[in-house]
């Protein structure tokens, strides 16, 4: 079953994004459609964080420090 794309269009800046209920929050918006900016005090942490993210498939992920 498809995910609905309840979020599709939207845009989300998520902070503290690479890791635990940051990283959570941004899969979670991205799954629903929504371009997610993720920022994190660690530039290494936040690429590897998306850098998974797209692998997994939420392409409209980006990183910002």
């Amino acid at each position: 079953m498809a995910p609905k794309l309840r979020l599709q269009g939207r845009v989300a800046a998520v902070t503290g994004a690479a890791r635990d209920i940051g990283r959570a929050i941004a899969e979670r918006l991205a799954s629903e459609g929504t371009r997610v900016a993720c920022i994190d005090v660690s530039a290494a942490r936040i690429e590897q964080a998306v850098a998974e993210m797209k692998e997994a498939g939420r392409a409209d992920a980006s990183a910002g420090r």
